[in-house]
């Protein structure tokens, strides 16, 4: 378990200041948006809550992608990648772990007090606290934890950018629509097609060994149920855009025809107006003409 360098007590340290500083940041963005959006203060406190959760997750995603970005093409790592662990491994798994245990105690309170959480977000959660137990607590298959942790958390800010832009009222600008189809471009080459040529990385390297434990089955399913669920989510997606893009395109032709509609209306006012002119013009022609024959 754990190392000489990360025994237990240190990565359960780590772990446990990774979430008090995501929930010390998730306080801190409440006290400053309202000073970057002036309709902060007049949101729910769903919304406000629903907010500063996305930004901190989004740092998060950052900061983690950044620095497990140099673990993958750790030499140490990518010469035994089911076995091998490193002490950079060890503290950004333990952030991960601290940030996840906020999240799903996030999650599970949306889902049990405000019944507006997500159940499958809680089971991703919970796939992703074994994922974690089997990297830290068995240093085992540290390597794809890793990856994990970059090319899954790759999409975190983009779909937090939309959250955001929805909340702030822009989900019919072209920025978001933009965003939409960048972030979904980027889900499907980071979890679905990266993700499913690192499972069949690691189900290699199990196959390669004199004999697979069952640790190392068990890592297997646990990659294979988050990637059955990127592909879920995935299918979701596309049909969110589709229905968003059906959305705008019925707007935009609405909107034609609402101008075309208001066009013909001026039409007709500046032509019956015309005609009120010509009118009002004869009828002052004609009656100077009986004048003048008087």
């Amino acid at each position: 378990m754990a190392s000489v360098n990360f025994p237990v007590h240190r990565m359960h340290a780590i772990a446990a200041g990774s979430a008090a500083a995501c929930v010390a940041l998730n306080v801190a963005v409440h006290l400053c948006t309202p000073f970057l959006w002036s309709g902060y203060r007049g949101a729910s406190y769903k919304t406000k809550l629903a907010w500063c959760n996305r930004i901190v997750s989004a740092v998060h995603a950052c900061v983690l992608m950044w620095n497990q970005w140099h673990t993958i093409f750790d030499p140490v790592m990518t010469a035994d990648p089911l076995h091998a662990v490193t002490d950079r491994h060890f503290v950004w798994s333990s952030v991960c772990y601290g940030y996840i245990i906020y999240d799903t105690l996030y999650e599970a309170s949306r889902t049990l007090y405000e019944k507006a959480g997500n159940t499958s977000f809680l089971f991703h959660h919970a796939i992703g606290l074994a994922c974690c137990g089997v990297g830290l607590y068995l240093r085992r298959m540290a390597y794809f934890g890793a990856v994990i942790q970059v090319f899954f958390e790759a999409t975190t800010p983009l779909m937090h950018a939309l959250g955001c832009m929805k909340t702030m009222g822009w989900d019919n600008s072209n920025a978001y629509a933009a965003t939409g189809l960048l972030f979904a471009a980027m889900y499907f080459t980071c979890r679905v097609v990266i993700s499913n040529y690192f499972g069949w990385v690691m189900l290699q390297a199990v196959l390669a060994e004199a004999a697979p434990s069952a640790w190392d089955w068990g890592g297997v399913a646990l990659y294979t149920m988050l990637s059955a669920l990127n592909a879920l989510w995935f299918v979701r997606i596309c049909s969110m855009i589709l229905k968003g893009l059906r959305k705008r395109k019925a707007k935009k032709s609405g909107t034609l025809a609402n101008n075309g509609t208001a066009q013909k209306q001026i039409d007709c006012d500046k032509t019956a107006q015309a005609l009120a002119t010509g009118y009002a013009i004869k009828g002052a022609t004609d009656a100077s003409q009986m004048r003048e024959r008087k």
